[in-house]
């Protein structure tokens, strides 16, 4: 290898990890406007709503396009049905038009309609109808990922949700529960190339809930019912502990018998051993530790906020420190070779 090639190398190695350093702070701080951004339009939505009592609407892809697709098939089926009407053609096409059916019960209802609307006493779902703000038990975000593109839902767990559907027509109703994601009393609002951002149609959603119940819970409809007991029993948990602590300044023989019943009803389980953290992730855990310290644990929301920070921070500097071994192994090998 000579010399200009050597150079050459070291020069890419060297102009690579500048390139991944320059933009892992480029990242950083778009990320920060963009948080920033946010807070300041979601502090004018919740005024909009708070002082103007105007709703806001927010508009989503309906599905038409899928449905419109599907119509095709469906006619390409009859067609090929009808001339060659063997059973497997006669099969086939009973099912494309059923599928079809199904769709166009649960998508034209929507056709031109928002996907949801947000108003000061609670929210609008086409084809659901409205909930108020103290019929929603969770108002949750929820993310899908595929092939690069990713796509939200906001899940809401409405408890008497059984109930509202019982008004719907019944094709509708089996439509609803045959082929929407979802279930277990969740309403899931598919929020597809959305007018509003979904991480803040959620964060409207949930502060406006939150203000009104002073509930904070972010449940998803991809928890099982062994998730929502267990997440559940959690909750309960916290709301027997802080009611003892507020016990405890008052009548402090009372609240340890409660504390005796509540270990009991909730058995501790012994920790398991940590293992030595190394100084890199014990200052993750400090920071992290000292983050958790100045929200309210208790506030699903901001406990995910934080955590999603620390995961893409994480996930950040291990990326610029793969590269920089990469780049580093590159640059030996081309001295050695140099050398050789």
């Amino acid at each position: 290898m000579s010399v200009e090639a050597l150079a050459l190398v070291l020069g890419s190695c060297i102009l690579s990890v500048a390139a991944i350093l320059w933009y892992r702070r480029w990242k950083a701080a778009a990320e920060a406007r963009e948080q920033t951004c946010q807070a300041e339009q979601l502090a004018t939505l919740k005024q909009q709503i708070n002082l103007t009592r105007e709703p806001i609407s927010v508009r989503a892809s309906s599905g038409i396009l899928a449905l419109v697709l599907l119509t095709g098939v469906t006619i390409y089926c009859a067609v090929t049905a009808f001339v060659d009407p063997g059973v497997v053609s006669i099969v086939v096409f009973a099912f494309i038009l059923l599928a079809t059916v199904g769709l166009a019960l649960i998508y034209v209802p929507r056709i031109g309609k928002p996907a949801l609307t947000i108003r000061p006493d609670g929210l609008e779902v086409p084809v659901v109808g409205f909930f108020r703000w103290d019929e929603i038990e969770s108002v949750g975000l929820q993310i899908y990922t595929s092939k690069g593109a990713t796509t939200h839902s906001l899940d809401l767990y409405v408890p008497q949700l059984r109930e509202l559907e019982d008004r719907l027509h019944t094709l509708l109703r089996l439509a609803r529960r045959a082929l929407l994601r979802g279930g277990r009393n969740f309403v899931v609002i598919h929020l597809v190339h959305p007018s509003l951002p979904a991480t803040l149609v959620h964060a409207l959603c949930y502060d406006l809930w939150k203000e009104r119940t002073g509930k904070s819970r972010t449940w998803t409809s991809i928890l099982s019912a062994e998730d929502l007991e267990e997440m559940r029993r959690g909750d309960e948990h916290l709301a027997m502990l802080g009611r003892i602590g507020e016990m405890a300044q008052t009548d402090p023989v009372e609240a340890m018998k409660r504390l005796d019943e509540l270990k009991q009803r909730f058995p501790l389980e012994d920790p398991k051993p940590q293992k030595r953290l190394s100084p890199a992730a014990a200052k993750r855990h400090d920071t992290l530790a000292a983050d958790l310290r100045a929200i309210d644990t208790r506030d699903r929301a901001a406990l995910r906020k934080v955590l999603d920070k620390h995961a893409k921070e994480y996930s950040r500097a291990l990326a610029t420190k793969v590269v920089i071994v990469v780049a580093a192994l590159v640059a030996l090998a081309a001295v050695v070779a140099y050398l050789i």
